[in-house]
């Protein structure tokens, strides 16, 4: 197999003007399962940029293709100027948590990527945050100078002609938001709705501050509304258990590691939404019951070559995970779910919406499986595959939420 092996890794440092590069420049050395440099040839790159830890929340991916080699196996290409495939690398919050940049390549210039390791990038890169940021503290208020002597009387002016009287008027609703009507002289409702303690564009029943019914653009969260969780007992016939403390928060992602058997290794990523879950949760999945308007969770006992699934019902989102394992899967998977508060409903029914995020989805030991929903959907269930060992083949199925 060829291998990538990075011999520097090269980042622009960037003057604060008014147009600053949105990249930075990475440099290595490609070579062989020998050590003998991939010399004159054309090579593929994936770049991914995850946030908070090496296995954190995924940001930014891109893709380079047709990346060429010289004689002495080098090459140079730029992060930021690739194939977008997730994400906007000018919309990347560079001011919040470590960053971390994951480097695949393909040495047949393919789409066949090998894993070479992820980095945590360091103060270079995070020079982009200048862009958006706030200026210096102010100042101590310097002490206050003499008064002047008062200048004399001016001569009183002309009284001005009366002025015309206006004919504007103002109509509207209770809570709504005045806006001008087409004819710009009168005052009627806008299509926001405040009632003094959230604001709705859309709706009159607003859930949180801001609450949009129909489409909106999504900001990426700040670490302080993100949560993460993690269980590392590596065991067999055992329960490996993950929940968040908090109940009000909704899980966004998971990856599991497998050993030669189960050996737990949880890690969930999560959102808090205390304005829309309600502080309670309940287990599903215990004894194979059928949720209401979703699918069977499915609880096999030593069964292998099968699909071990498990789903919160409509209108709740899992918060923790619960995963029973020996010699194989065995089933006895169970979910965490908490209900929406009065007046909100999941997107998706049953089992919910497939993940596009789900890497690897193979049957491989020794390695971490890993499902991520969408920014601004959350997950309603969870399956796997297990065959001789466990093999995961994880899958993760998400759901947004909006207004009934």
């Amino acid at each position: 197999m060829k291998k990538l092996f990075t011999l520097a890794f090269i980042i622009s440092a960037f003057n604060i003007v008014a147009q600053i590069p949105q990249s930075f420049n990475y440099q290595a050395v490609a070579r062989d399962a020998g050590g003998a440099v991939l010399a004159g040839q054309n090579i593929s790159i994936k770049f991914t940029i995850l946030d908070g830890f090496p296995g954190g929340s995924l940001v930014y991916m891109e893709t380079h293709s047709g990346v060429a080699v010289n004689q002495f196996g080098l090459f140079t290409t730029q992060v930021g100027t690739g194939a977008v495939v997730i994400g906007t690398f000018a919309s990347i919050n560079w001011s919040t948590g470590h960053k971390y940049l994951k480097v695949e390549f393909d040495p047949n210039n393919g789409t066949n990527y090998t894993d070479m390791g992820t980095t945590q990038l360091l103060s270079v890169p995070f020079a982009l945050y200048a862009v958006t940021s706030s200026n210096g503290p102010i100042g101590a208020t310097g002490a206050t100078g003499s008064i002047g002597l008062t200048g004399s009387t001016g001569a009183t002016g002309a009284t001005g002609v009366q002025g015309v009287p206006g004919n504007g008027t103002v109509n509207g609703t209770l809570n709504y938001v005045s806006k001008f009507t087409p004819d710009s002289t009168t005052l009627g409702n806008s299509q926001i709705f405040d009632d003094g303690t959230n604001t709705g564009i859309g709706t009159v029943t607003p859930h949180v501050k801001l609450s949009v019914n129909g489409s909106a653009l999504v900001k990426t969260l700040s670490t302080a509304d993100a949560d993460f969780a993690g269980d590392v007992n590596e065991c067999d016939n055992c329960y490996n258990n993950v929940a968040f403390t908090d109940l009000t928060t909704a899980m966004t992602g998971i990856s599991i590691r497998c050993g030669d058997y189960f050996e737990g290794s949880i890690n969930m990523n999560g959102t808090k939404l205390p304005d829309l879950l309600q502080n309670t949760a309940e287990w599903y999945g215990a004894t194979g019951l059928t949720t209401a308007g979703s699918a069977t969770n499915t609880q096999d006992v030593g069964a292998d070559n099968i699909t071990h699934s498990c789903n919160c019902p409509d209108n709740y989102v899992a918060t923790g995970i619960e995963i029973y394992a020996s010699d194989r899967l065995d089933g006895r998977m169970k979910l965490r779910c908490a209900p929406l508060k009065a007046g909100l409903v999941t997107t998706n029914t049953g089992i919910g919406l497939r993940s596009a995020y789900n890497t690897p989805y193979d049957n491989v030991d020794n390695t971490r499986f890993m499902g991520i929903c969408p920014l601004g959907m959350y997950v309603k269930g969870i399956s796997m595959y297990a065959a001789a060992k466990l093999d995961n083949q994880l899958c993760v199925y998400c759901t947004g939420i909006r207004e009934n």
